[in-house]
């Protein structure tokens, strides 16, 4: 992984790659600009590892370019793909816990990150905004939730709660 700066080619590609994510889409320019300025520009290799599974929780990540999978070490096989304006990590935003899943790049991979302790120093700026962000995170969970509740009630299960 090399980590850089964002140069203002960079910093137009974070603005709008983060504007996209669902999470700051409301936000206004000056506070996008806030977290953009504290975001790190990491680029990945092919098949280099992004976050691992049981590292600490502290940053979200927002996918720039290229193809990240996710995989759960429980079935050792991707259970996601994301793609640039996809992120992972949102939960630090509520409370920092361990990763639950390894993200390792597909493709060459560009990511921006933010530290769970800038969000925190938005939170002492912005409070209003702050609140609104983590209902957004709340709203992602509840769909996300809505989804997979579909999922394992139109999908067959047997007794054992495989599906058939």
């Amino acid at each position: 992984m090399r980590i850089l700066d964002l140069s203002s080619e960079h910093s137009v590609h974070a603005t709008a790659c983060l504007s996209r994510v669902c999470l700051f889409a409301w936000l206004d320019a000056e506070k996008l600009a806030f977290l953009v300025e504290r975001a790190e520009l990491d680029m990945f290799e092919e098949g280099e590892v992004l976050s691992e599974t049981g590292s600490p929780g502290m940053s979200l990540t927002v996918i720039g370019q290229g193809v990240v999978d996710v995989i759960r070490p429980e079935v050792q096989r991707v259970v996601a793909r994301l793609f640039a304006g996809d992120f992972f990590g949102e939960m630090c935003l509520i409370q920092p816990k361990s990763r639950v899943a390894t993200c390792r790049a597909e493709t060459p991979v560009q990511a921006f990150t933010i530290h769970q302790r800038t969000f925190e120093e938005f939170a002492g700026l912005y409070p209003d905004q702050h609140g609104v962000l983590i209902s957004n995170v709340a709203r992602y969970y509840s769909k996300a939730l809505r989804e997979v509740n579909h999922r394992v009630t139109t999908t067959p299960q047997t007794i054992s709660g495989e599906a058939a």
